[in-house]
C-alpha cells in the first residue's frame, strides 16, 4: 500500500499539483513505523526454579506518532514545471506549517484506510537542487501515539414504558432493555465521548450502567423534558433546565466506551458494551475509536 495523496485541514495535496514521492530516501523494502511504540519497565527476579525472569512493572507510550516523507510537483512533459516557484512554495508551507493541530489523512489508490486519520501539524523543509526548489521534506507530528477512525454515532432510545429495573427495548439491540455497542478500537482501555446528550423522559434518578464499567453514571433529581449534556473530555455537565443542585446530584462518573482488546474471545465480549438505564430517556453521542495502523 503506497499513499499517493493526502488531505490536511480540509485540502488535498493534489490541489497544489503535487504528489507524495521519494527524493531523499530510497524505495527498498523497510519496516513501517506505525507509532503506538510502548516502553516496558521490567525488573529481574528469580523464581523457585532459580530461573531468571523479567517481571513487568509498567508500560507507557513515550512519544506521539510522527512520520516523515517528501512531496514534489506532479510529473509532466515540461521539465521546467518540476521546480517550485517562490509563491508556490510559500503557499504550501502556509498550508502545512500550522501552529494548531488539524486532521490529516493519507489517500491510497485502492481506497483502503479511508476512515483513518490523525491530528497534528508539519515542519516543512524545501529540498533544493542547483538553487531551485524541487520538493519539500515534511515531518508530521501528531497529538497521540496512534490514529483514529472517523467518528461513529450512537443513539440509544429507552423511551418505551418499562418495569422497575429494566430499560426499554432498543431497536439497535436484540436484547430487551439494553443497547449493545461493540468498540472497534485497537487500544485496550476506555474513551470518553466528547459530548453525550441525554433527553430525560420522566422524573427520577437516572443511572446509566455499562456492563464493562465498574461504576455507574448517576444523575439524581432529573426532570421530564430536561436535556443534560456530559462533556467527558473537559469533565463538564450541563442542563438546559433549572437544576440548582446539578453538581451535587451528579457522581462525576462520565459515560465511557470500553475495550479490553488485550483479551479476546470468539464473541468479542471484551469489546461488548451493554448499556442499561433506570428511567426513560434517549442518549446520543459520537466518538472516534483508536486506530493503530500508521502511515504505510
Amino acid at each position: 500500500m503506497n499513499y499517493i495523496d493526502f488531505e490536511y485541514n480540509g485540502h488535498k495535496l493534489s490541489e497544489y499539483n503535487c504528489i507524495v514521492c521519494h527524493i531523499l530516501t530510497g524505495t527498498d523494502a523497510q519496516a513501517a513505523d506505525i507509532g503506538s511504540w510502548l516502553s516496558f519497565n521490567t525488573i529481574n527476579y528469580r523464581n523457585k526454579n532459580n530461573s531468571s525472569k523479567f517481571r513487568l512493572l509498567n508500560s507507557a507510550y513515550e512519544n506521539a506518532f510522527s512520520s516523515s516523507f517528501e512531496i514534489c510537483k506532479t510529473v509532466n512533459k515540461d521539465i521546467r514545471n518540476m521546480y517550485f516557484t517562490d509563491d508556490e512554495a510559500i503557499r504550501i508551507i502556509k498550508w502545512l506549517n500550522q501552529k494548531k493541530f488539524h486532521k490529516f489523512r493519507m489517500i491510497y489508490p485502492d481506497g483502503q484506510l479511508h476512515s483513518v486519520y490523525y491530528n497534528g501539524s508539519f515542519n516543512v523543509r524545501p529540498v533544493t537542487l542547483a538553487n531551485k526548489i524541487i520538493g519539500m521534506s515534511l515531518d508530521f507530528i501528531s497529538d497521540a501515539p496512534f490514529g483514529y477512525y472517523e467518528p461513529v454515532s450512537h443513539y440509544m432510545d429507552f423511551s418505551e414504558a418499562f418495569s422497575a429495573g429494566a430499560a426499554a427495548k432498543s431497536p439497535a439491540s436484540p436484547n430487551p432493555g439494553a443497547y449493545i455497542l461493540y468498540d472497534p478500537s485497537s487500544e485496550a482501555g476506555y474513551i470518553y465521548p466528547d459530548s453525550v446528550r441525554v433527553e430525560i423522559l420522566e422524573n427520577g434518578n437516572l443511572t446509566i450502567h455499562n456492563s464493562l464499567d465498574d461504576e455507574d453514571t448517576i444523575i439524581k433529581n432529573c426532570i421530564l423534558g430536561e436535556i443534560i449534556t456530559l462533556d467527558g473530555k473537559c469533565k463538564i455537565i450541563r442542563s438546559d433546565n433549572p437544576h440548582p443542585n446539578l453538581y451535587n446530584d451528579f457522581n462525576y462518573h462520565f459515560l465511557k466506551v470500553i475495550n479490553h482488546s488485550d483479551e479476546c474471545d470468539e464473541n468479542d465480549s471484551f469489546s461488548k458494551n451493554v448499556y442499561t438505564v433506570s428511567i426513560k430517556c434517549r442518549i446520543s453521542f459520537s466518538y472516534s475509536p483508536v486506530a493503530k495502523i500508521g502511515v504505510i
